[in-house]
C-alpha cells in the first residue's frame, strides 16, 4: 500500500494586475495561449478555454465601445469581472496540477504563462524525475550509504497499486514506453547488507 504524503509547498503566481482593462486582457490572453499550446499539461482546464476566449472577446468589444463612447462603463466592468473570475479559476486549476506533479511544477506554471513563488525547502527531496525523451522518465534517488542496489516501483493509479521495476545498482533508473500526459508515481528503496530499507516518499510526474 502506498504511503500518504503531504502536499508540497508549491505556490503558483498568476500575476494578474487589475489596474487597467488592457492589462487584464493581455494577461488572460497569455494564459490561454500558453495552456492551449500545452494540452499534455492541461487536458481539462476549468473553466474551458473556449469559454474564457468568449469572455475575452466580449470584454475587448466592450472596451472598444467604451473608448469610442458608444458603450457604457458598467457593461465593460461586468465583462471584465467575468474574465477576472475565469483567470482566478484557471489559476486554481494550474495550482492543482502543479501540486499534484511537484517534479514538473515549474514547467507546468511556465506553460500557463505563470510562475512559481520561491519557497525554501528544508532538505533535498528523496527522488527527482527528469524527462529524457518523449514517453520516458529518468528517476534519480538520493544515494544511501552502504546500499549495493536499489529497488523501484511505479503507480499509474495515484498510489493505489504499485508495479515493480528492474532493480539497479546505481541510484537511478529510466522508465520507457510511458503514456504521454499520464501522471505516474515513483518510489525507491535501497538494498543494504542488513536487508531492504523503507520505501521513499512517492513522487509524481507528468509524462511528456
Amino acid at each position: 500500500m502506498a504511503t500518504k504524503t503531504a502536499l508540497p509547498s508549491i505556490i503558483v503566481v498568476l500575476g494578474l494586475k487589475l489596474e487597467s482593462t488592457t492589462a487584464v486582457i493581455d494577461r488572460t490572453t497569455a494564459v490561454v495561449s500558453g495552456m492551449e499550446a500545452n494540452p499534455a499539461f492541461f487536458p481539462a482546464p476549468t473553466p474551458p478555454l473556449a469559454q474564457v476566449k468568449g469572455h475575452l472577446a466580449d470584454l475587448s468589444a466592450a472596451q472598444a465601445a467604451l473608448k469610442s463612447r458608444t458603450g457604457l462603463r458598467e457593461t465593460r466592468d461586468e465583462k471584465q469581472a467575468l474574465v477576472v473570475a475565469d483567470d482566478r479559476a484557471l489559476h486554481a486549476y494550474v495550482q492543482q496540477v502543479a501540486r499534484a506533479n511537484p517534479a514538473q511544477a515549474e514547467h507546468i506554471a511556465a506553460a500557463a504563462a505563470m510562475s512559481l513563488k520561491k519557497v525554501p525547502t528544508p532538505q533535498k527531496k528523496p527522488l527527482a524525475v527528469k524527462s529524457t525523451v518523449s514517453g520516458s522518465a529518468k528517476v534519480v534517488a538520493k544515494a544511501t550509504k552502504g546500499a549495493h542496489a536499489n529497488e523501484w516501483q511505479m503507480s499509474t493509479d495515484g498510489g493505489k497499486t504499485w508495479s515493480d521495476l528492474p532493480t539497479t545498482l546505481q541510484a537511478s533508473t529510466t522508465v520507457h514506453n510511458l503514456q504521454v500526459a499520464q501522471v505516474v508515481y515513483f518510489r525507491q528503496r535501497p538494498v543494504l547488507k542488513t536487508g531492504v530499507g523503507d520505501w521513499s516518499q512517492a513522487i509524481a510526474a507528468v509524462v511528456t
